[in-house]
């Protein structure tokens, strides 16, 4: 670049006074920027030491062997789709997924399709951390590497504003990898106006990008969404490999990991960070509801709708897993079973409710969950819940 430099100085015909003063100042800025570039690199490293970021190779991922064959497959062939959409229930690890391909993809020195965790680019790869300011979510919002950005909903709902951003980003050309990838949490929680912004990026895709959609309920995904997006269904994570999972990395006893492992649904995410007891308790609350629906005990009914409002989504999925073990029982599937540990508990109670009611009880529970998305009365809904059930158990549809 120096050398450069002089040549244009001699073109110019600068007197050899000029040309060196011109010299010393264009060495001097050199200097400057080889000492900003030391700086940042330090600090870089100072701040991933703060972080504490604890790397898990691609292949070391719990769960969904399929998908990781495929996406290595994607890496190997160096053929990624445009569009991805990572669907499953929620905690089954579709964002780990996620990042870890984009690791893998950015890898220096790759080891077959796994990264080397090493090298700078693993080492800045990792989710973003943010301040729950509203303009923050405006845009959008990048890792420590310049390439992995995340669209992330705010207050359960992704801006527009944020989708706008996405698309410029996304017309950029990679500034380290060989292409960009985005990451959009949550993509369920697009309105009507970030979702059309995002189908118009969907309908000439940039070549040098790669978008993975997550989301937990695709089927309020618009469809012209979906028919653009290679879509990939996560399963739930096996008992038997969570457990093991558990006991490594959180030191349990085998006997609790698997417990909290069928507690969990096959959910690493919740198992991670859930408490043993407090799952149990629950799961005792959401039998006790099936209980009193049967027997019409409503004033107990009531006071359980009051006492599980804080945690209702959560509430929720155990009493329908609870409710499905019922119907599978009921049409003779009992191996299917999640809560094998309640077996001969549900076969009880099961025998008071036909197939039929089993799951209508079972749409309910599911409508009721996708539509406190929309921020309605919690203690009211659960007790229309309640009431609906226990209708229906009486009189049929």
């Amino acid at each position: 670049m120096i050398g450069f430099e002089l040549l244009i100085l001699k073109s110019l015909r600068m007197s050899r006074r000029e040309s060196r003063l011109c010299q010393h100042s264009i060495l001097l800025k050199s200097y400057t920027l080889m000492s900003y570039i030391w700086f940042y690199d330090s600090w870089i490293n100072k701040v991933q030491v703060k972080r504490r970021v604890n790397f898990m190779s691609f292949e070391n991922l719990v769960g969904n062997q399929r998908i990781k064959r495929l996406l290595g497959y994607f890496v190997k062939q160096d053929n990624i789709p445009s569009a991805m959409l990572f669907t499953g229930d929620e905690g089954i690890g579709k964002k780990s997924f996620a990042i870890e391909f984009a690791r893998m993809l950015f890898c220096q020195s790759r080891i077959g399709v796994n990264a080397c965790l090493q090298c700078s680019s693993c080492k800045r790869i990792n989710s973003p951390e943010i301040s729950n300011d509203r303009e923050t979510f405006k845009r959008v919002i990048f890792s420590g590497h310049s390439d992995l950005g995340f669209v992330l909903p705010y207050n359960k709902n992704i801006l527009v504003e944020a989708i706008r951003d996405l698309e410029e980003e996304a017309n950029m050309k990679p500034f380290e990898a060989q292409m960009r990838i985005f990451i959009i949490d949550d993509a369920d929680k697009m309105n009507v106006s970030a979702a059309n912004a995002l189908l118009k990026i969907l309908e000439e895709p940039p070549h040098t990008s790669c978008l993975i959609l997550i989301s937990s309920r695709p089927n309020t995904i618009l469809p012209t969404i979906l028919s653009r997006c290679y879509v990939l269904n996560f399963e739930p994570i096996p008992t038997e490999e969570m457990a093991n999972f558990l006991v490594f990395h959180r030191k349990l006893p085998y006997q609790t990991a698997k417990i909290l492992s069928e507690c969990s649904r096959g959910s690493l995410g919740l198992a991670m960070t859930s408490d043993l007891q407090q799952l149990v308790n629950e799961r005792e609350t959401a039998f006790e509801v099936i209980k009193c629906i049967i027997s019409d005990d409503m004033n107990r009914l009531l006071q359980i709708s009051e006492e599980m409002t804080e945690q209702l989504e959560d509430f929720l999925k155990i009493l329908e897993d609870l409710v499905r073990d019922m119907w599978l029982i009921k049409l003779e599937f009992s191996n299917e079973i999640v809560n094998k540990d309640m077996k001969e508990r549900l076969e009880r109670v099961v025998e008071s409710i036909d197939e039929s009611t089993a799951s209508l009880w079972i749409n309910y529970i599911e409508n009721l969950r996708e539509t406190m998305q929309l921020n309605l009365n919690k203690r009211v809904s659960l007790d229309a819940l309640f009431i609906k059930m226990r209708i229906t158990l009486a009189y049929g549809n």
